[in-house]
């Protein structure tokens, strides 16, 4: 260090404060540590000197270089400890005039104590000599003249007395003038806040009235000047808007006052996350796959007394992300005897053939059915409507009744296992690889009521929708002890038909049926929260009002047909049935069949009237 530490000490503590005074002994270690600190002092000195040099008058210009050179300029100092240090308020340093410089008795003035009336003007005397010789009264000392030609450079060459108000305009050494009495822009409040996340092509709105509860309450008014790509516009204090690409965005608001000036200005934080319907890819199936068939599927058809049927099955979202197969099949029929067939059925994901296996299992199942009940003359009809006029008095069904349901239902199921046992045997895989639910049901209208006969193996649901937003469930739904668990098709249906399947086997009568509907659990599992809630007759109805818009969609006949058989890869695709199956719920991707049966007279409007009859 070129100098003393309370040189270097004052110095800090004039740049830190603009006055001298006490000063913290760790504040000014830890400068004094700063090296660059330091050589900043030195640097400014050794400019000071140099200047002060230069600046100095004709004949002794050599006398006060070399002066100047061999002495440096010291700063005045007070001591680093007092005995009792008034505060700085209570301090008002006497203006020191040149003439005081030359007559002190040392270089270093000692504090000036107070007490002077700070408003009192007094008089400022600067002599500086027009020469380079002073005059003989004021010849000063070697001392004075050091602090004489250091401050030439600083002052007019001729004598100035004016008088100045100390407490405005005096400035001691150290002190740095006050701020200036004109009137200034008013500050601008800067916040940085986050606010709730967004969903990209969702809707996004936000109440910023918050803002201006925590502003000042001359802001009135604020205004979106930077919407950070977003999109998003304010109306009202809403921030509303769809979102698009997803990311991290800023966008910037500011408040205003009643006559414009800006009082706040807030940088809003806002995160958009990717909608995870964006993240599935929809790869095509391959057409030359094992058993391939199109990634969507839908039939309807018309019984000839009028009754409706509709059948949709679409390839779910695990699948089409991967570009695998659908596994799920359905079916609907109508028979000339006036009998209604519909069949879903649900392949086992984790079976590498079930797509053929709930192919089989439906499509033979419906073969058999109308083969039988084409030539059955009315007698399954005839059997189960007798039973329900003297159910009252029987006990058990009667024989005549177990064989109708044997010979029609069961035989059928049979023929579709059947065909999946041969199928496994001629491509040299096991029969669980073509593992499938499958859910039947029949219908018949008659003078009595609508007789619906039923038989269900693993999930999904069958219900019938009666007048007052009534519905009962046909089936019993086998779920698991784990999620995704359930019961297959297999052999034990038939060992032991006592036990497995004439438990099975539903049958009523109803004088109120409106809609007949079948479901995959790919749609149930997403539709109903559980499966209690298969039993709510509303929470069926609710399905049935987002599904019935779409039971209008064109027929399977003219342009529908051949668009479809164009593209037997993806399937009708645009089919309305299809455009409903594609709803999303997070967490379920499976595939989705339905089949429905209307009323004629029903279409797809919905019946209001209160109350429902069945037996």
């Amino acid at each position: 260090m070129k100098h003393t530490h309370d040189y270097y000490a004052q110095i800090f503590m004039l740049l830190m404060t603009g006055k001298r005074g006490y000063y913290r002994p760790e504040v000014v270690d830890a400068l004094m540590a700063n090296t660059e600190a330091v050589a900043l002092v030195d640097d400014f000195t050794e400019l000071f000197q140099a200047h002060v040099t230069e600046s100095s008058p004709g004949d002794t210009a050599d006398t006060t270089r070399e002066d100047c050179a061999s002495v440096p300029v010291q700063m005045p100092l007070p001591a680093t400890t007092m005995p009792e240090m008034p505060t700085p308020d209570m301090i008002t340093p006497e203006p020191i005039t040149l003439t005081a410089l030359e007559e002190a008795p040392s270089a270093t003035p000692q504090a000036v104590a107070p007490g002077r009336d700070d408003a009192e003007p007094v008089e400022k005397t600067v002599l500086v000599p027009e020469s380079s010789q002073p005059s003989e009264s004021t010849q000063p000392s070697e001392s004075s003249e050091r602090h004489e030609a250091s401050l030439e450079s600083s002052v007019s060459p001729h004598e100035i007395r004016e008088p100045i108000d100390v407490q405005e305009t005096t400035l001691s050494p150290g002190d740095v003038p006050a701020p200036s009495a004109a009137p200034k822009e008013p500050s601008v409040s800067e916040v940085t806040r986050n606010i709730p996340n967004g969903r990209s092509g969702q809707y996004y709105q936000h109440d910023l009235g918050a803002l201006l509860s925590a502003a000042s309450s001359a802001v009135t008014d604020i205004t979106l000047v930077d919407d950070g790509g977003t999109g998003l516009v304010i109306e009202g204090h809403q921030l509303i808007g769809e979102l698009a690409a997803a990311g991290n965005f800023q966008l910037v608001v500011t408040g205003c006052a009643d006559d414009g000036t800006c009082l706040a200005r807030w940088t809003l934080r806002l995160a958009i996350i990717a909608n995870p319907r964006d993240l599935w890819k929809t790869l095509p199936s391959d057409a030359q796959a094992l058993y391939a068939k199109a990634d969507c599927d839908v039939a309807r058809e018309t019984s000839p007394a009028g009754w409706q049927m509709f059948m949709a099955s679409q390839r779910g979202r695990s699948h089409a992300h991967r570009g695998g197969q659908r596994d799920d099949h359905g079916v609907i029929q109508t028979t000339s005897a006036g009998w209604n067939i519909l069949a879903v059925a649900d392949g086992a994901g984790s079976c590498v053939l079930s797509r053929q296996g709930s192919l089989l299992a439906s499509t033979r199942t419906v073969e058999g059915l109308a083969a039988y009940l084409e030539a059955d003359e009315g007698t399954l009809e005839g059997v189960v409507l007798e039973y329900f006029e003297q159910q009252s008095t029987l006990k058990t069904p009667p024989k005549a009744w177990i064989d109708a349901l044997y010979h029609s239902v069961f035989t059928s199921l049979h023929q579709g296992y059947k065909a999946i046992c041969e199928e496994a045997q001629a491509s040299n895989q096991p029969v669980k690889a073509f593992s499938t639910t499958l859910l039947l049901a029949l219908h018949k209208p008659s003078p009595q009521g609508d007789l619906v006969i039923t038989f269900g193996i693993g999930d999904g649901g069958i219900a019938v929708l009666e007048t007052g937003r009534v519905a009962t469930l046909m089936n019993h739904v086998d779920a698991g002890a784990h999620a995704g668990q359930t019961r297959f098709l297999d052999g034990a249906v038939f060992s032991n038909a006592e036990q497995d399947f004439y438990p099975r086997i539903r049958i009523q009568r109803f004088t109120a049926l409106e809609a007949l509907v079948l479901a995959t659990d790919g749609i149930t599992d997403p539709m109903f929260e559980s499966d209690n809630d298969l039993q709510m007759g509303e929470s069926w109805w609710r399905m049935f009002d987002d599904l019935a818009p779409s039971l209008n969609g064109p027929q399977a006949t003219g342009a529908l047909a051949e668009d479809s058989a164009a593209d037997a890869v993806s399937g009708p695709v645009d089919d309305p049935l299809v455009r409903y199956l594609d709803f999303f719920t997070p967490g379920h991707h499976d595939d989705r069949t339905l089949a429905v049966l209307l009323r004629p007279h029903t279409g797809s409007e919905t019946t209001q009237e209160e109350g429902a009859n069945h037996e």
